[in-house]
Protein backbone atom coordinates (compact mmCIF):
# COMPACT_ATOMS: atom_id res chain seq x y z
CA UNK A 1 0.00 0.00 0.00
CA UNK A 2 1.29 3.44 -0.80
CA UNK A 3 2.10 6.03 1.86
CA UNK A 4 -0.52 8.38 0.46
CA UNK A 5 -3.24 5.72 0.73
CA UNK A 6 -2.15 4.81 4.25
CA UNK A 7 -2.17 8.47 5.32
CA UNK A 8 -5.65 9.01 3.90
CA UNK A 9 -7.38 5.76 4.96
CA UNK A 10 -5.19 4.26 7.67
CA UNK A 11 -4.02 0.68 7.95
CA UNK A 12 -5.84 -2.02 6.01
CA UNK A 13 -6.78 -5.03 8.12
CA UNK A 14 -8.17 -8.25 6.67
CA UNK A 15 -9.92 -10.49 9.21
CA UNK A 16 -8.81 -14.12 9.09
CA UNK A 17 -11.68 -16.66 9.30
CA UNK A 18 -11.64 -18.86 12.40
CA UNK A 19 -12.61 -21.92 10.35
CA UNK A 20 -9.23 -21.75 8.59
CA UNK A 21 -7.13 -21.71 11.77
CA UNK A 22 -4.60 -24.54 11.77
CA UNK A 23 -4.64 -25.02 7.98
CA UNK A 24 -1.78 -24.31 5.60
CA UNK A 25 -2.50 -21.07 3.79
CA UNK A 26 -1.35 -21.18 0.18
CA UNK A 27 -2.41 -17.73 -1.07
CA UNK A 28 -4.67 -14.76 -0.40
CA UNK A 29 -6.54 -13.25 -3.32
CA UNK A 30 -7.77 -9.66 -3.03
CA UNK A 31 -10.30 -8.98 -5.77
CA UNK A 32 -11.48 -5.41 -6.45
CA UNK A 33 -15.20 -5.02 -7.17
CA UNK A 34 -17.24 -2.11 -8.57
CA UNK A 35 -14.28 0.02 -9.66
CA UNK A 36 -12.40 -0.86 -6.46
CA UNK A 37 -15.06 0.62 -4.18
CA UNK A 38 -14.82 -2.55 -2.13
CA UNK A 39 -12.82 -5.77 -2.22
CA UNK A 40 -13.49 -9.47 -1.86
CA UNK A 41 -10.89 -11.62 -0.18
CA UNK A 42 -10.36 -15.31 -0.97
CA UNK A 43 -8.20 -17.52 1.22
CA UNK A 44 -6.70 -20.50 -0.62
CA UNK A 45 -5.52 -23.41 1.53
CA UNK A 46 -3.48 -26.50 0.76
CA UNK A 47 -5.44 -29.71 1.25
CA UNK A 48 -4.61 -33.35 0.86
CA UNK A 49 -6.12 -34.81 -2.32
CA UNK A 50 -9.01 -37.12 -1.49
CA UNK A 51 -9.35 -40.56 -3.03
CA UNK A 52 -12.32 -40.89 -5.38
CA UNK A 53 -13.72 -44.42 -5.55
CA UNK A 54 -15.53 -45.43 -8.72
CA UNK A 55 -17.36 -48.69 -8.75
CA UNK A 56 -18.78 -50.46 -11.79
CA UNK A 57 -20.50 -53.03 -9.59
CA UNK A 58 -23.26 -50.75 -8.35
CA UNK A 59 -26.57 -52.51 -7.76
CA UNK A 60 -29.75 -50.56 -8.05
CA UNK A 61 -32.71 -51.22 -5.83
CA UNK A 62 -35.24 -51.20 -8.66
CA UNK A 63 -37.48 -54.18 -9.51
CA UNK A 64 -37.14 -53.69 -13.29
CA UNK A 65 -33.34 -53.60 -13.15
CA UNK A 66 -32.03 -57.09 -12.32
Amino acid sequence: MSRKFKAEYGAVKIPFPKRLMGRNLKEVRIIPRYDARFFEVEFITEEEPQLVVKSDNVRFNRPWFR
